[in-house]
């Protein structure tokens, strides 16, 4: 699977490891990657892909790996930087 995500200046599609758009050339900051997500109700750490905290059960918000920013997650996109991460990107919740 290629992962790609749209440049917030433009809205073209680049691939993950692009540091510049290939459309109007904007820095894209795609390096960026969040190791862990802090639950919200106990703040146990827990990896980037886990949807329940591990400790007390709390549906973890869907974080972007690209710049952090909670995406809902009936989105296919960021809210922030436009990066394609969210859940609602095949459909599923």
């Amino acid at each position: 699977m290629v992962e790609t995500f749209l440049c917030p200046n433009c809205g073209a599609e680049n691939l993950m490891h692009h540091q510049f758009c290939g459309n109007c050339g904007a820095r894209l900051a795609a390096k960026a990657q969040s190791a862990v997500k802090r639950c919200p109700r106990c703040g146990m750490e827990s990896p980037p892909d886990f949807k329940f905290c591990t400790d007390c059960g709390a549906v973890l918000d869907l974080c972007c790996p690209n710049c952090g920013a909670v995406v809902p997650a009936d989105s296919r996109y960021c809210p922030k930087c436009a990066y394609l991460c969210g859940g609602g990107r095949y459909g599923e919740v």
